[in-house]
């Protein structure tokens, strides 16, 4: 999920500097950055279930929360997917814990595919099982540009219990990931 993560994180600033004209563009991400994520498939409806919050700080008025989920079961073609911000009342994290409260229907979203269901309570807990620290950087070549992703993280992978639109999560797995620090550079040639 990790590794996930990190692509997507690369690639979402690849698309973003695609139309830029400079040689090289440096973004550096506050320190203490969160990410939690929890995922589940259930055997018996075949439903995937991933519900993630992120806390980003440096921004002008404070930290910001975001949440996504998604669902989906492709068999059936069932597809829901939406993002927004939260308020800080609804999510708490350290590096040990976190839990997430909030009823999706209160949310603004910016994004959202599918209809929303009446009960729209996300309700999931985050206990850490053991902390791992990770520092490094991950090269990424295609065509004329070269990305340089590096950061010191802590990760904790954890037990997680709660429910997503009334529906408990099933062998639900995840964790809890502080970015400590972290620079993307990406260099056009």
């Amino acid at each position: 999920m990790k590794t996930v993560i990190g692509f997507l994180m690369v690639g979402v600033v690849c698309a973003q500097l695609s139309t830029a004209q400079a040689a090289t563009e440096v973004l550096r991400f506050s320190a203490n950055n969160s990410f939690l994520n929890a995922n589940s498939n259930d055997p018996v409806t075949g439903n995937s279930t991933s519900v993630g919050v992120v806390r980003v700080l440096g921004e002008p008025g404070g930290p910001e929360y975001r949440l996504f989920y998604l669902i989906s079961n492709f068999e059936t073609g069932l597809f829901l997917l939406g993002s927004g911000l939260i308020d800080a009342q609804d999510f708490q994290v350290n590096p040990q814990r976190g839990s997430l409260f909030v009823d999706i229907n209160t949310v603004t979203l910016d994004t959202q595919v599918g209809d929303l269901p009446e009960n729209g309570i996300i309700d999931v807990e985050w206990e850490g099982t053991g902390v791992q620290r990770q520092s490094g950087s991950v090269f990424l070549q295609r065509d004329f540009v070269l990305g340089i992703a590096a950061g010191t993280d802590v990760t904790n992978p954890a037990e997680i219990t709660g429910s997503v639109f009334g529906t408990p999560l099933v062998d639900p797995f995840g964790d809890i990931r502080i970015l400590h620090s972290g620079t993307i550079i990406i260099t056009r040639q």
